[in-house]
């Protein structure tokens, strides 16, 4: 998420900063027009300029004018592909996160299947061993146990006071 919010910013940035520089660049052509009057001299090597200003050759001003005509062109071209790019990310991204969460729930689905399983499992244990001492006393076992338990009670009280009498 915080990839996504990252990239919208810098979309945001790259846009308003491109806006920016054109109306600057606007201001600055405004100027130089309102300015003074467009001038153009020919010179050959070695004569000096009649006016202050800047000086092309014919490549330089060939530049200047394919920059003009088509920098508008390759500038939105250059802008598509970047957003082209971009979107491809995001969208890498958005799939890379729709199989983990998938495979998260899948675990999770998973993992609370195996505790429910265990939860009957031990459910049943404490039902079957858990009895109340009524509950108890209605198996045989229970008398038997208690019986048992008496009378070894009574041999060994018998047997120790003989023992310790003579």
């Amino acid at each position: 998420m915080r990839k996504l919010i990252y990239s919208f910013v810098i979309v945001f940035l790259l846009i308003s900063t491109s806006a920016y520089a054109q109306d600057k660049l606007k201001e600055e052509v405004n100027k130089s027009m309102t300015g003074e009057k467009a001038k153009a001299k020919n010179l050959k090597q070695g004569e000096v300029a009649p006016f202050p200003g800047h000086l092309l050759n014919k490549r330089a001003l060939s530049d200047m004018v394919v920059r003009i005509k088509f920098g508008r062109q390759l500038c939105d071209l250059e802008k598509s592909h970047e957003l082209d790019k971009l979107k491809l990310k995001l969208k890498e991204q958005t799939e890379q996160s729709k199989n983990t969460i998938d495979s998260l729930t899948k675990l999770n689905t998973d993992i609370t299947a195996i505790q429910n399983k265990h939860i009957v499992e031990l459910s049943k244990i404490v039902t079957t061993t858990k009895k109340g001492f009524f509950e108890r006393m209605k198996d045989s076992s229970f008398w038997t146990g208690l019986t048992v338990g008496i009378i070894t009670g009574v041999v060994l009280s018998v047997g120790s006071y003989y023992a310790f009498n003579k």
